[in-house]
């Protein structure tokens, strides 16, 4: 006979990612596989990796974006956005990209993979905010959780391998998330970027907050931890959650490798599946067509076409530069960088460059190939 282990997780830090982490260790047979497991876990904004990718380093920790492992993160974010310090997070499940504040929670569910259907965890959580909140939740065909046709919740995923005993689920509720900010850090079908990863599906959404006045994230946890003690583990009452902070990782080698991979460029962008991104632009000095071709984050192919033939052995420089750099802004400015010494090193005249000292109308090398780089980053 199998043992029944019921466990709730909440992250005292508001960390995402270690309650999930916990979660993942649980599903990955943390537990011998002759063991019926239930867990459900809550978290808000992850605070342990949200500087994880930040473009100047600097920790910021009001807002994050998360892509699955099957996502292009160039064709689904706003990239120009990354001035304003949104730290980027690609989790190990498939699924959309989905955006997060303060206000939105996280969930998870572990189940035994006989318990398993594609609507089990959203009927629970839907039942919970409609019975115990007095919302009126229910689930769509696409197992999302909707009110008023809005979505309020999605499935970020579900697995049920058949080498595994146990099924994860994990989900987004909407309590009182800045909806203006999911518009503006989220983008859908970058103009000439075709890639061969997973595209976000856009969705009208809404807050549990419109429905009512005093929801929030531990009434929403709480109506949902009775939902489930109710479904899963009715004979155990006296069932406590666990409250899991970052003390708690050091304990565990695993949760601090997963952590660490979290963190990595690697795994953030390295990951990202084959595109082709095409853009063109008009500058003082001509017009220039760019076409790049990307695998796992890196520029495997570009092409630089100028209007202005003069410009087309300067165009080969950069386009030798760029290949093998990271498709991103440190990797571009480097390429320009790394142009720039070939540039000086070059003899002017057996690369066709002309300086403004033997025609006016020939700008100098080292502007054009700046406007070029700027204007590369400035497309991402």
């Amino acid at each position: 006979m199998s043992i029944t282990k019921l466990r709730s997780l909440t992250g005292r830090s508001s960390s995402k990612c270690i309650s999930r982490l916990y979660s993942n260790g649980v599903y990955e047979r943390n537990f011998s596989d002759n063991v019926d497991i239930f867990l459900l876990s809550f978290s808000l904004l992850d605070l342990v990796i949200t500087n994880a990718c930040n473009k100047n380093n600097i920790p910021i920790k009001k807002f994050q974006c998360y892509v699955s492992k099957l996502t292009d993160p160039w064709a689904n974010l706003a990239f120009e956005e990354w001035e304003h310090q949104i730290p980027i997070i690609r989790r190990k499940s498939g699924g959309g990209s989905v955006f997060h504040d303060i206000g939105n929670t996280n969930y998870t569910l572990i189940t035994p993979r006989k318990n398993f259907t594609r609507a089990y965890a959203a009927e629970l959580v839907a039942n919970a905010v409609k019975t115990r909140l007095d919302i009126p939740a229910y689930v769509n065909e696409r197992h999302d959780i909707m009110i008023d046709s809005f979505k309020i919740s999605i499935f970020l995923n579900w697995h049920c391998n058949a080498e595994y005993t146990r099924a994860y689920h994990h989900g987004t509720m909407l309590i009182d998330t800045d909806l203006n900010q999911i518009g503006r850090y989220l983008r859908v079908g970058k103009k000439n970027l075709i890639t061969k990863g997973v595209q976000s599906v856009p969705s009208p959404v809404t807050n549990l907050r419109k429905y009512s006045s005093t929801v929030n994230h531990h009434s929403f946890c709480k109506s949902v931890l009775e939902e489930f003690r109710e479904r899963c583990c009715d004979h155990l009452n006296d069932m406590q959650p666990v409250y899991v902070d970052e003390s708690m990782i050091s304990e565990i080698p695993k949760i601090v490798e997963y952590l660490e991979e979290l963190k990595s460029w690697d795994w953030t962008f390295g990951q990202t599946p084959e595109f082709t991104h095409e853009f063109e632009e008009s500058f003082t000095w001509g017009h220039m067509k760019a076409f790049i071709k990307s695998r796992d984050g890196i520029i495997t192919a570009v092409t630089l076409t100028p209007s202005n033939i003069e410009y087309e052995n300067l165009s080969a420089i950069l386009e030798d530069s760029l290949e093998g750099s990271k498709y991103d802004n440190e990797g571009i400015t480097q390429a320009v960088s790394k142009s720039l010494v070939d540039v000086q090193l070059s003899n002017t005249s057996s690369i066709g460059v002309i300086t403004p000292s033997t025609s006016s109308s020939i700008r100098n090398p080292h502007e054009i190939l700046m406007d070029i780089g700027n204007w590369i980053v400035k497309s991402l």
